[in-house]
């Protein structure tokens, strides 16, 4: 349905500007959901604010951060293009 998968795809979620030890409790707004083809020579921004992330066979779920203070996150769901 949406083509062939690159056996070199990653994704991952970090905190582009996090140095040292990041701190992973509570949610961050500075965390993206990540992809890269290339092994991030290059890289595309998934979920901007995309803490936390689960692929199944059909789906992906992602735990976006809508509100740093309150500590508020939205649930997104797509059919999974992986």
């Amino acid at each position: 349905m949406f083509g062939k998968v690159p056996y070199e795809r990653i994704i991952i979620s970090y905190e582009s500007k996090g140095k040292g030890h990041q701190k992973l409790t509570g949610w961050n707004s500075n965390f993206h959901v990540v992809m890269s083809d290339d092994f991030f020579r290059t890289s595309k921004i998934l979920v901007p604010g995309g803490n936390k992330f689960l692929i199944t066979s059909h789906y992906i779920f992602v735990a976006k951060v809508s509100e740093d203070q309150g500590q508020e996150v939205t649930l997104q769901v797509s059919y999974s293009f992986l």
